[in-house]
């Protein structure tokens, strides 16, 4: 599922919480930036966090939320 897709069902646009860095590899640090992006939903108390790995959910948790 895309990002799109996902602010079509939560109804709107998270935030993005995403934070910049490298990848590490077998053999140290590498070049490319990470291909993670994560983005919250937020309503009072109650969060949605959804993390994106090369444009597509990979996880998601809720806080708050029944």
């Amino acid at each position: 599922m895309t990002l799109s897709e996902v602010e079509t069902i939560l109804g709107g646009s998270g935030e993005d919480q995403t934070t910049g860095g490298v990848g590490i590899g077998a053999t140290g640090l590498e070049g490319q930036q990470a291909t993670e992006a994560v983005y919250v939903w937020t309503e009072g108390d109650k969060q949605i966090i959804v993390t994106f790995r090369d444009a597509k959910v990979h996880n998601q948790r809720q806080v708050n939320v029944l």
